[in-house]
């Protein structure tokens, strides 16, 4: 008994905790998600962050802090000096709401163009799957005594 209690978490337990603490940071957060409670832009309602997410850097997909690597892979100091973010919170200046109001076109962009293909793509399955009904019938008209009926 004094070995259960000296041993390590259990490989059920340790995978179930690091999945756990792993899909909590790394991955993508729902949108339905009921953390998401204020809209990222009055434009774009459908996409949420937690209320306190424009006071603090959190990637608005994970809803996480960014990670020092995220903030150099994105550009973000350089970002920063080209657009001159505000001395205190509140201030923004014009280039930072030109390139604020530049990514919400963006975003609403993709979305559209997202809504559009996956609507491309539901008339082509049920197109797809109406042809391939009337072929059904016709086969089993074909098999199922085709020679029967007049016409």
């Amino acid at each position: 008994m004094a070995q259960d209690t000296h041993n390590p978490l259990s490989p059920a337990s340790y995978s179930a905790s690091k999945t756990a603490a792993t899909s909590s940071l790394d991955e993508p957060v729902p949108l339905d998600s009921p953390l998401r409670t204020t809209p990222i832009h009055p434009s774009i309602p459908s996409i949420r962050v937690p209320a306190d997410a424009s006071t603090s850097n959190l990637n608005p997909i994970t809803l996480q802090p960014f990670t020092g690597a995220e903030l150099e892979r994105y550009g973000f100091e350089k970002l920063r000096r080209e657009l001159g973010g505000g001395e205190r919170p509140g201030d923004e200046s014009e280039a930072l709401q030109k390139a604020k109001d530049d990514a919400v076109r963006q975003l609403k962009a993709r979305m559209e163009e997202r809504d559009a293909k996956s609507k491309e793509i539901e008339r082509e399955m049920d197109e797809k799957e109406k042809i391939r009904e009337v072929e059904r019938k016709v086969y089993r008209k074909k098999m199922g005594g085709g020679g029967t009926k007049d016409g």
